[in-house]
């Protein structure tokens, strides 16, 4: 749940479907047009690495356009219930790669609910 206490304009944008039609994509975007920040939100049921990938290929598709390229991205991972092992995948090590080379400011993953605000 994104808390928008400041009343920011966000955008909503359905990427699976909608605005990327074909291979792997996140749910949702959510745009702070004013910040210049793009909020990527894959929701899952268990498959983490899985996850990881969809939120990194929409990453580069963001990347790639126009007007999207100098935004901060922020990676968010819902997932029904994490599976075992909890090691990172490659998939996920590419995300925390991302991270430490501040392609995206910061992913997190969390368990049925994230709550933050933005």
């Amino acid at each position: 749940m994104a808390l928008n206490k400041g009343c920011k304009n966000v955008l909503k944008i359905h990427v699976d479907g909608d605005l990327i039609r074909s291979g792997k994509r996140c749910d949702y975007a959510l745009g702070l047009l004013d910040e210049k920040k793009v909020y990527l939100v894959e929701l899952k049921g268990c498959d983490i690495s899985h996850a990881c990938e969809q939120i990194l290929k929409t990453l580069d598709f963001f990347k790639k356009n126009e007007g999207w390229n100098q935004a901060d991205y922020y990676a968010r991972i819902v997932v029904s219930k994490f599976s075992s092992p909890k090691l990172p995948s490659v998939a996920q090590k590419r995300l925390i790669f991302a991270e430490r080379r501040k392609i995206i400011v910061n992913y997190r993953i969390s368990e049925k609910y994230l709550q933050e605000t933005i």
